[in-house]
């Protein structure tokens, strides 16, 4: 950071247009010059200092030099010398406008916005009345952290120069980062409709609506004016949006229709919203996708709409729904490239959701090896499918074959090949396997669970009649869902040692998630947090709760679980993951200020 700091100011200095002018520089002087600029790219503003100023008395006129002269006297907070250099540049140059927009930014730094104020009008006084003027102005109050009067300088601008939309996207940009979010709204749909080719608005725009708080009091009346004066597609589908914020789903649907009905007529927007609500609402695409095949029951673009259904669905754990919305796709599209996608999903359903390795198997000999986004991914489910037939020796030779095509799959693979080590007793291997993946892939997704199996591996031994055996056989029942085995397992576990039965009901946790079968996998998780609470799985199991108190959007829940990870675990393997999370929940679903009673 430090350097990057220097870095700035060394930019600063050099930036004035004015100093950009090239002027014949001796040799000897060039690399005196060259000395200064490395001693304020490496921070050592008093060293360039030094030589500036033992330079700077035969060489006053020398722009460069007074660039860097100036870096390393704001480096170094000396403004009296700045003040004075600045007085005999101006006797030097009195008509120079460049050197009042460096004694603006000098005022600035020193906090005096009044003196800045006049060397700013003293510029526009000089300088020619155009749009890059104005911007140069604002930019340097911008650089120095003034924000409000830069607004008021391009609002200035607007009006001198009788453009009512210019800088918008500046406007836009600076209201944004002042949280000001009905204006910047305001200022990027100006922008829009002076420049409606400029590209770069509109996706502004729309990270914008994703940004706007949904408490914003100011946003509704706003977009209905809209509305009421000119009701575009644009305004409805920022209306949808803006209702799909606050969770109104009807109402963003609504919207969202009538601005497909006034634009393009093409099912486009409706089916933008069902990307959105197929991950946020699973539950409202069964109603989306009805509207949309009701209006475009011969659109090209159906199958995708099938797609966002069939994985809402999954999301929502009713499997059968998804496997006739896959089946639906299978029937209807024309395109092999849908066909092995519905194939490939429809195989990781029926192993992973209905327990059905048999019937997954199938989908995935009809996905073949023709396309290659697929072939790995393929892969690893016919093995997790093979495996869960008790065809373990096959299910090796596939991963065998694909453990070096790709590292996307090389991680997976190696978890999965120990993994299976482990569930036969094979612990010096698995252990063997276990500490290599780590070596390769420190920071993966499977490096904590590859962990938690060391530590265990480590605290109970290698040997076959190890406690632990009945923890491995545990783990091969949940493999090849067979959950009746697995629960007598867990229940042995439960006298045997804390540490393995607080790890087999993470492991049961998990395992629920995955079937979706949500209230089951809370009281796993939530068992580990009350009667195993001082196992290394009991912060693992509190952010798995936080994870589901989201997903049932109940943020103030998923925040008291992730703040007792930090202030109960602040060591935990999982504390940083966790910070993450608590942080974006945090930035998603800010806390209300409490109302407070006043005083009679």
């Amino acid at each position: 950071m430090k350097k990057i700091v220097g870095g700035l100011i060394l930019l600063s200095g050099l930036s004035a247009s004015w100093a950009q002018t090239q002027t014949f520089t001796p040799p000897a002087l060039e690399q005196q010059l060259a000395r200064v600029e490395n001693y304020l790219f490496n921070d050592e503003y008093e060293k360039a200092a030094l030589l500036a100023e033992r330079l700077y008395p035969e060489h006053k006129t020398n722009r460069r030099l007074y660039g860097l002269l100036k870096s390393a006297y704001l480096g170094l907070k000396e403004f009296v010398k700045l003040e004075g250099l600045m007085a005999e540049q101006l006797a030097l140059s009195p008509t120079n406008k460049e050197l009042y927009l460096d004694q603006l930014e000098i005022h600035l730094r020193q906090g005096a916005p009044e003196k800045a104020e006049a060397a700013a009008k003293t510029y526009l006084t000089l300088a020619a009345k155009d749009t890059l003027s104005y911007l140069n102005l604002a930019n340097r109050y911008l650089a120095a952290g003034y924000a409000e009067e830069a607004i008021k300088i391009y609002q200035s601008a607007r009006k001198t120069l009788l453009q009512p939309a210019l800088f918008a996207s500046s406007l836009a940009e600076t209201y944004r980062s002042l949280r000001r979010w009905r204006e910047a709204l305001e200022e990027y749909l100006n922008g829009l409709a002076a420049e409606p080719a400029n590209g770069s608005i509109l996706p502004r725009l729309t990270s914008l609506m994703g940004d706007l708080p949904a408490d914003d009091p100011a946003i509704g009346p706003f977009l209905d004016q809209l509305l009421a004066k000119k009701p575009s597609p644009l305004h409805y589908r920022l209306k949808g949006e803006w209702e799909l914020r606050q969770g109104h789903y009807d109402g963003a649907l609504a919207a969202y229709e009538e601005a497909d009905r006034r634009g393009e007529r093409d099912g486009r927007l409706l089916l933008e919203l069902a990307r959105k609500i197929s991950l946020t609402n699973p539950e409202k695409m069964t109603s989306l996708s009805a509207s949309y095949e009701r209006r475009y029951a011969r659109s090209p673009e159906l199958p995708q709409l099938y797609f966002l259904l069939a994985r809402a669905q999954t999301r929502l754990g009713d499997f059968w729904a998804a496997r006739a919305t896959y089946e639906k796709i299978l029937a209807t599209t024309p395109l092999a490239n849908d066909k092995v996608q519905a194939n490939f999903e429809l195989a990781g359903l029926m192993l992973d959701g209905l327990d059905r390795p048999e019937s997954a198997l199938v989908f995935i000999e009809k996905v073949g090896d023709l396309f290659p986004t697929v072939k790995g991914p393929a892969s690893l489910l016919r093995a997790k499918a093979l495996a869960a037939l008790d065809r373990f020796e096959e299910a090796r030779q596939l991963l065998s074959q694909i453990s070096g095509q790709s590292p996307a799959w090389r991680e997976e693979t190696a978890f999965l090949t120990a993994e299976w080590d482990f569930y036969f007793l094979n612990f010096a291997e698995a252990e063997r396997k276990y500490t290599a993946l780590l070596d390769a892939f420190p920071r993966g997704e499977r490096a904590n669970d590859a962990l938690r199996r060391l530590a265990l591996l480590k605290n109970f031994g290698l040997s076959k009649e190890s406690s632990l055996s009945l923890f491995a056989l545990f783990l091969k029942n949940l493999a090849q869902f067979n959950e009746k085995e697995a629960a007598v397992r867990m229940a042995g576990l439960e006298g045997a040692s804390p540490d393995l039965a607080a790890e087999a009901n993470y492991s049961w946790g998990i395992y629920l998630s995955g079937k979706k079968r949500l209230p089951e996998a809370e009281s796993a998780f939530t068992k580990i947090k009350t009667v195993y609470a001082k196992t290394p799985q009991a912060p693992l199991a509190l952010e798995k709760l936080g994870e589901l108190a989201e997903a049932s959007r109940r943020p103030e829940a998923a925040k008291s679980q992730y703040e007792t990870v930090l202030e109960s675990y602040p060591d935990a393997v999982n504390a940083e993951s966790v910070r993450g999370k608590l942080r974006r929940l945090r930035e998603r679903t800010p806390e209300k200020p409490q109302k407070t009673e006043g005083k009679s």
